[in-house]
């Protein structure tokens, strides 16, 4: 006799498959082989579809916009049967979608669309991280010992991600916003134009607003390193390595007056 988890396993194939299962496949998983039983895994079948389609739209605005409606149901459909829901959280769901787009093969005439997607699930991210205060430039600017505040740690706020693309997603994604009217821009964006992007939730509550940086490459490079544990020093030695003209005053600043550190460890 077939143990729950296998019986769950093959009513999930069910739910997944391609097309609605008839009477025999219900069968197999356990289940008696009628046509209404049949029809009632159909309708199980069509609600399930539903909310995971609502779910990666009410995630993924944007991308459906670029796309269009039937586009965007039509590659839900072929992601959930790739990879079924393992998680109660519904956003949980809709986490691989970038990579699958960026091989879905329908979608490779847009190759700017996976990280216009990426960025999407980083805002869903962002906006529902933990809530903190950002740091007081006065902690840091207090701390005299020049020595000690280069070996000190920069904590990133919480809702703090950040993305480098080959392409203009960031520009991509704010002129597809719902808000925005289906018009040609002013001026065309460049798709092909790299940007460095960042993304922090201003705000408590109800008041919260999650907003989108550009930055440039180096400060990027130094948030990113700050963000995994290294020394405000040190992140500051490798970044100017690498980018030797960059103004380390003017790019530290600007992440520090607008509120991406929570905390200074020293």
């Amino acid at each position: 006799m077939a143990t729950l988890a296998a019986r769950q396993g093959q009513f999930s194939d069910l739910i997944f498959a391609a097309t609605p299962p008839p009477a025999a496949e219900c069968a197999a998983a356990g289940l008696r082989a009628t046509a209404a039983l049949a029809q009632r895994v159909a309708v199980y079948r069509n609600n399930v579809h539903h909310a995971l389609l609502q779910a990666l739209r009410d995630t993924y605005p944007a991308a459906q916009r670029l796309v269009g409606a039937e586009f965007f149901a039509a590659s839900v459909r072929a992601y959930v049967r790739t990879a079924p829901p393992t998680a109660p959280l519904l956003l949980e769901c809709a986490a691989g979608f970038a990579d699958f787009l960026r091989d879905f093969a329908p979608a490779r005439p847009l190759p700017y669309l996976p990280d216009v997607a990426r960025l999407e699930y980083l805002w869903q991210q962002s906006y529902h991280a933990a809530e903190a205060d950002s740091l007081d430039p006065q902690q840091l600017l207090s701390t005299a010992d020049s020595a000690q505040l280069a070996d000190a740690h920069c904590i990133c706020h919480p809702s703090v991600q950040t993305l480098h693309s080959d392409y203009a997603v960031g520009s991509i994604w704010q002129a597809n916003q719902a808000d925005v009217p289906d018009t040609e821009p002013e001026q065309p964006i460049d798709v092909d134009r790299p940007e460095w992007l960042a993304l922090l939730r201003t705000g408590l509550g109800l008041e919260a607003q999650v907003q989108l940086f550009f930055l440039d490459a180096p400060t990027l490079a130094l948030l990113n390193q700050l963000g995994a544990g290294a020394r405000l020093g040190a992140a500051m030695a490798d970044t100017l390595a690498e980018y030797p003209d960059w103004d380390a005053a003017a790019g530290f600043g600007f992440l520090l007056k607008n509120g991406f550190f929570s905390q200074l460890v020293k």
